[in-house]
């Protein structure tokens, strides 16, 4: 864990700097070296790039195209400036921020799903489908060339893959390929994608399939064959046969803004579309008391009923499911260039779950009676010794085998709704955090499945809008950003207090207290991420007050069944191992006020307090 409140300060670089083509122009050399030379001056400590898995593999399934990453890399390293590698296995262009570069998934992996199995990308209760990122439901199935055949003949055709292998072969060939990069310690980190943006998320809010905008609740993305099957499964073994189907009751109501109901309208309008609503102008989602007390809490199709916490928490399990897989698979693909998992956690060794039997997980036997029960560590007057001993054991492997990378994984901030009953946005994206007694409105349990992932596969984690305060309106917010695409005023001022404060439930500072909370309960390393490009001076001390740690947090527990019954836990939040700008942009360089405000917080963020 950071105790000293040191956190160094890495710079998303754009997202097109490769071509379709997989090539790294010499025009676009000239401009990043200049760049470079910048952040360099502004004692940034690294820069973090996307490796499209679109442009890497896109001719045919295990050959990669390399090349001109390979001159990226090469010249970031001349800059004197280190590396974090993004494992993107999603496209580019169907998020707010993509601008107008466009990376689709490999040609051979769309056309299988268009000509033989379109259940690969996920499904809204309209049938549209998301092609941003493989559906999770479809881990394990099993896919061909691009002239197509099916899974299910798989046994006469060696060469077929399911989309975990794909992951962990990418991975594996980057490993190989960048080998000496990462042990002569120019590469430090390797971040997995997971889903849409690399985040750990469902497809909920896509710009390109569902016309979404802020502060929409988004879609549901479960009605694939798979998914469908994989719910009458759970519901069969779990004894409740009739909770064996995804929500049919996703109409938007008609009415005033308090819940009211009037009446119902076909989503064949856009003011009336059930990606933009909010969680009062729904039936499952709403939050008026009036409303949940006329629902029979049993069957009814409403998130505070017992099918809706059932139906949640499937979604939300998937989901961590999902990471245990992919992340399971980094570690055995990077096994020889990834720091081992450290010692000082007191883990025993444990299957990482039972659909990974095949690729366990061994971790240091550890016979320490002070382990709470999930097996982790929450002491922080502790940890000192074994960390000094820990860092001597570090440097001594470090030179008999050379520098080594550490894994990690990022965590979507979804923070509109954060702030109400139902969590809606939150839920919808896959992260259950809703509450059923509104004594406990923000518990905030919806993380916990995935900070305890990354604790026992030693991942650390990024979460995203720490330059967000809860006292400001989404107006204020994107005000004060970069346009990433087009020319843009002057950053306005900022105050405390916000008169045109959007009502969208929006609770950032909230999320990131929670999830930094959970982090150190778990022994998990946190790294922070801002969600717009923001230059002006309250975002930056924002992000300095919220990545500097040094206060505690109270975090309340609910049983699986939301009751309170779990008890409280304080935890006390370190510094953060390091934050990422996004992103680098030809404003932040050039504009002399710009840069001089971004070198300021970097020597902020790297000050030793």
């Amino acid at each position: 864990m950071n105790s000293n409140k040191v956190v160094p300060v890495c710079v998303m670089l754009p997202l097109d700097l490769i071509t379709l083509q997989g090539l790294f122009l010499d025009i676009t050399e000239r401009k990043v070296w200049k760049q470079l030379l910048k952040l360099k001056e502004a004692k940034v400590e690294a820069v973090m790039i996307d490796l499209w898995w679109g442009i890497v593999e896109q001719e045919q399934p295990g050959k990669y195209l390399w090349d001109g990453y390979k001159k990226l890399i090469d010249l970031i390293i001349k800059s004197g400036l280190k590396i974090h590698c993004v494992m993107s296995f999603h496209s580019c262009g169907d998020n707010p921020g993509d601008g107008d570069f466009r990376v689709k998934l490999p040609k051979w992996v769309c056309d299988y799903a268009e000509k033989v199995d379109e259940n690969l990308f996920y499904s809204d209760y309209k049938g549209t489908r998301s092609t941003e990122y493989l559906s999770l439901f479809a881990d394990e199935t099993h896919i061909g060339t691009p002239s197509g055949f099916h899974h299910e003949i798989r046994m006469f055709h060696d060469i077929t893959m399911t989309p975990l292998d794909c992951y962990e072969n990418f991975m594996k060939s980057f490993a190989d390929t960048f080998y000496e990069y990462i042990t002569n310690g120019s590469i430090i980190e390797i971040i997995v994608g997971l889903g849409p943006c690399g985040e750990l998320r469902y497809p909920s809010y896509s710009t390109s399939t569902s016309n979404w905008k802020y502060p929409g609740i988004g879609l549901l993305q479960c009605y694939d064959e798979r998914a469908r099957m994989s719910l009458a499964l759970h519901a069969s073994k779990s004894g409740v046969p009739k909770w064996g189907n995804p929500p049919k009751n996703l109409e938007v109501l008609i009415g005033d803004r308090n819940g009211a109901i009037v009446n119902k309208l076909n989503n064949n309008k856009e003011e009336y579309d059930l990606a933009n609503a909010r969680p009062n102008d729904t039936e499952f989602w709403t939050n008026d008391e009036a409303v949940l007390k006329q629902r029979d809490f049993d069957d009814q199709e409403q998130w505070d009923s017992a099918y809706g916490w059932f139906f949640l928490s499937w979604y939300s399990k998937e989901l961590s499911l999902h990471a245990e897989r992919v992340l399971t698979r980094a570690r055995k693909a990077l096994q020889k260039v990834l720091k081992p998992i450290r010692s000082e956690r007191n883990r025993k060794p444990r299957r990482v779950s039972y659909e990974t039997l095949r690729y366990e997980v061994n971790v240091e036997e550890d016979s320490d009676d002070d382990n709470d029960d999930d097996g982790v560590h929450i002491r922080e007057n502790d940890s000192a010794d074994k960390k000094q001993g820990t860092t001597k054991s570090n440097e001594c492997e470090g030179n008999r085998t050379g520098h080594r990378a550490e894994l990690s994984m990022k965590l979507a901030g979804i923070h509109w709704w954060a702030n109400t009953r139902s969590r809606a946005a939150e839920c919808i994206s896959g992260m259950h955090c809703s509450s059923r007694t509104s004594r406990n409105p923000r518990s905030g349990v919806g993380y916990a499945d995935i900070v305890k992932i990354c604790s026992t596969l030693d991942v650390n984690l990024t979460f995203t809008c720490c330059e967000m305060k809860d006292n400001e309106s989404n107006e204020t917010r994107t005000r004060n950003s970069l346009s990433l695409h087009s020319p843009r005023k002057k950053p306005l001022p900022m105050g405390d207090d916000c008169d045109e404060r959007c009502e969208d439930g929006s609770a950032p500072e909230f999320l990131l207290r929670t999830v930094s909370g959970l982090c150190s309960l778990y022994g998990v390393q946190l790294e922070g991420e801002n969600a717009l490009s923001r230059v002006d001076q309250e975002a930056y001390r924002t992000i300095a007050k919220h990545c500097k740690g040094g206060y505690g947090v109270e975090i309340v527990r609910e049983d699986e069944d939301g009751s309170l019954t779990g008890g409280v836990t304080n935890a006390f939040v370190p510094a953060m191992k390091s934050f990422t700008y996004l992103r680098l942009h030809d404003e932040l360089i050039t504009d002399e006020e710009n840069f001089e405000r971004f070198k300021e917080f970097v020597e902020n963020m790297i000050k030793c307090d």
